[in-house]
């Protein structure tokens, strides 16, 4: 694939089936925590893969990437826990891309994280969704 070209295949696994495979290894976490570990494990997936892990699609807020269905689950809400999805629809390879992003970015402070998020050239407005659904050639 090259270029700016659209991902073939959609994945059947939903932003709900990914919160629940990232909440069943975490436990209860922040939601906009919840939100960047779901966007990297997708970002990640998508790059080492070529393939992405879920159907969602991810917007750049203040808060750092955030999917608005897993969002209007939870207004308001600090702390999550669980959430209505399946965790075990993904593959050996897709479960190691989760892992690896939870390893690499869960236990980082609040603070980092949204550091580290904020700072990723891809979360500013009109270019987040794009990159995150299309695969984009260097």
């Amino acid at each position: 694939m090259t270029g700016m070209e659209d991902l073939e295949s959609r994945p059947a696994a939903t932003i709900f089936d990914l919160a629940a495979a990232i909440l069943a290894r975490t436990g209860e976490i922040a939601t906009m925590r919840l939100h960047k570990l779901a966007f990297y494990a997708q970002a990640w997936h998508l790059v080492w893969d070529e393939e992405l892990l879920t159907d969602a699609q991810f917007f750049a807020w203040g808060t750092g990437p955030v999917n608005p269905e897993l969002h209007a689950t939870h207004p308001g809400v600090f702390l999550i826990r669980d959430v209505p999805g399946n965790p075990d629809v993904f593959t050996a390879a897709q479960i190691e891309s989760i892992d690896e992003v939870i390893n690499a970015y869960g236990g980082l402070r609040p603070y980092v994280l949204n550091a580290v998020v904020k700072n990723e050239a891809v979360v500013q407005p009109g270019v987040l969704n794009l990159w995150i659904t299309q695969r984009i050639a260097p």
